[in-house]
């Protein structure tokens, strides 16, 4: 990481979402000396040990990959300075400001769980939604999204939650769609475009 400098002050304050084998934790990025942090919402699991996994930020306009190994404590997880870094353009699908009904189900939860909402902007790789009620924090890392379409159709995929903030009038969740259909992406570049 240390090659690329400019690269890493984008990362400071930013959301991020760290995967591992049997991990999967939402946070925040830290940059302290060229050392990344990232401050997650709950307890790492992993305290001492060193594990191999990917971190995901997300700044306005690009993906930062890293990968590698890190190590925690508590609710830190602190990136090896040895990790790969891969700049991805966010932007790959055009993004829509469109009101679209939807259904948040905690993808380990029952019907009880699920949450009604809409959508402030979709694309074909993920939807900013807002909700009246929260999704069950202990369940909404990962989620199925339900999106209605006009004439009956629905649209069904699995999703990461990649950030959540409360509002004054609700709750508001990143998501990143994980398995869309063919069918799916046809019609949400159809309607994105339009």
């Amino acid at each position: 990481m240390s090659e690329h400098p400019d690269w890493i002050d984008q990362l400071g304050g930013q959301t991020a979402l760290v995967e591992g084998e049997g991990l999967e934790l939402a946070g925040t990025v830290e940059v302290a000396n060229g050392a990344v942090v990232v401050h997650c919402d709950e307890e790492c699991g992993f305290p001492g040990d060193s594990r191999n996994v990917v971190v995901s930020v997300f700044t306005p306009r690009v993906y930062f990959r890293l990968s590698g190994t890190a190590t925690a404590e508590g609710k830190e997880v602190y990136c090896a300075p040895d990790m790969a870094i891969e700049r991805i353009e966010r932007r790959r699908w055009p993004r829509a400001r469109l009101d679209l009904p939807v259904t948040l189900c905690p993808l380990h939860g029952s019907d009880v769980d699920s949450v009604p909402g809409r959508t402030v902007d979709i694309s074909v790789g993920g939807a900013c939604v807002e909700t009246l009620s929260p999704v069950d924090p202990r369940k909404a890392n990962e989620v199925k999204v339900v999106i209605r379409l006009a004439g009956g159709a629905d649209i069904e995929c699995s999703c990461a939650t990649i950030a959540v903030e409360e509002t004054d009038d609700g709750w508001r969740y990143r998501l990143s769609f994980r398995d869309l259909d063919d069918d799916g992406t046809c019609r949400l570049q159809q309607l994105t475009a339009a």
